[in-house]
């Protein structure tokens, strides 16, 4: 029932964090892959987000890590 993203557009962000597995992952529409590459994800990941989860701060880790990909990505996504 949930869709990301725009219809036809293809440009939506799923930001995933697995706490007690200590996984995060950014997964993006095809719309968006010329600006949110896997690098970049991969850079706020590690840059942005992990000094925030590293501290147990996953309220911070996620509003910067979502700033960092709108910065990215433009205001519109």
């Amino acid at each position: 029932a949930w869709k990301l993203g725009r219809a036809g557009q293809d440009d939506g962000i799923l930001v995933l964090l697995a706490i007690e597995e200590r996984k995060v992952r950014i997964e993006v529409g095809y719309g968006l892959e010329g600006e949110v590459t896997d690098l970049v994800s991969a850079r706020i990941i590690h840059d942005v987000m992990r000094p925030h989860l590293r501290r147990g701060d996953y309220d911070a880790a996620v509003a910067d890590g979502v700033e960092a990909l709108i910065a990215v990505a433009g205001p519109g996504v």
